[in-house]
C-alpha cells in the first residue's frame, strides 16, 4: 500500500482523528468513507501507510465528533468488545 508523509503544513482531508492506537482516520472532504491510515516512522519521519480498511460513514453529520464516535465503535467492533 502506498504511504503519505504527514505535512504539518496542511491538512489534505476534511478531518483526521488519531486516538492514540497507531492508527489515523481520515474522512476526505467528498464522499462517504472513512481511510483507516497505520503509523509507521521511517528515519525519524511519520508516515501514514493505507491499510485497506475503509469505515462507511454514510448518513451520518459531517462533524469530528460524529465522526470520532463513529471510529470508536468501529474499533470496538474490531476487538469484539463493546464500548465501555
Amino acid at each position: 500500500m502506498p504511504r503519505t508523509k504527514i505535512d504539518p503544513n496542511g491538512m489534505i482531508d476534511r478531518l483526521r482523528y488519531s486516538p492514540g492506537d497507531g492508527h489515523t482516520y481520515a474522512w476526505p472532504g467528498a464522499g462517504d468513507w472513512i481511510i483507516v491510515y497505520r503509523h509507521e516512522t521511517i528515519n525519524h519521519v511519520l508516515w501514514l501507510r493505507d491499510t485497506g480498511d475503509r469505515i462507511n460513514a454514510a448518513g451520518i453529520e459531517r462533524t469530528a465528533n460524529a465522526m470520532s464516535t463513529l471510529v470508536d465503535d468501529w474499533r470496538w467492533q474490531r476487538q469484539g468488545t463493546t464500548r465501555p
